[in-house]
């Protein structure tokens, strides 16, 4: 279930011109109602992080089933992420979100579009050398300044079923 963390390390500190990385796929699995997240520290001012999410099994409970892809400021704890959440009365897509959470409370949140749920939907990760962060999930697509916010550590979750992540590949610039 570990993603090879030494990997992804050695991609944030290679060259400008080092090729990408290929990462093992992840399975993430939680009970309904909670939250399980895997998290990939790293270094590097840019980088480039994509790969696929399939819903394997979802369990519509109380809380609406979900996978995630964040950025975490670990000393803070400030996370940015773009979660794909089924709602039980559209279960044919995914509700695509952006939400900011400070030590674990929600600070923002804002639907920025709606993505089929039928197979696997592609996603990307990407800080700019401009301070961007730009999120892409199917054919959403979101910019976000960094801003103050000092990301290190990728975070891949999910919630409420299971989720596969495959296909994942990083791709580091410093």
């Amino acid at each position: 279930m570990m993603l090879p963390l030494m990997l992804v390390a050695a991609a944030f500190q290679a060259a400008a011109a080092a090729p990408a990385q290929n990462l093992e796929a992840l399975a993430c699995t939680a009970q309904p109602n909670f939250v399980t997240k895997e998290r990939l520290p790293f270094e590097g001012a840019s980088f480039r992080f994509s790969g696929t999410v399939t819903a394997e099994a979802m369990e519509l409970e109380d809380f609406a089933p979900f996978a995630s892809v964040a950025l975490l400021q670990q000393g803070r704890p400030e996370e940015l992420s773009a979660v794909m959440s089924i709602q039980p009365a559209t279960q044919r897509r995914y509700d695509v979100t952006l939400r900011r959470l400070i030590n674990n409370e929600l600070r923002e949140r804002s639907i920025i579009g709606r993505t089929p749920s039928g197979g696997s939907v592609p996603f990307e990760l990407e800080v700019t050398p401009e301070r961007m962060i730009v999120f892409r999930i199917g054919e959403v697509v979101s910019r976000v300044p960094l801003g103050a916010f000092q990301p290190d550590a990728i975070v891949l979750g999910c919630a409420s079923g299971s989720f596969r992540f495959d296909n994942l590949v990083f791709h580091g610039r410093t």
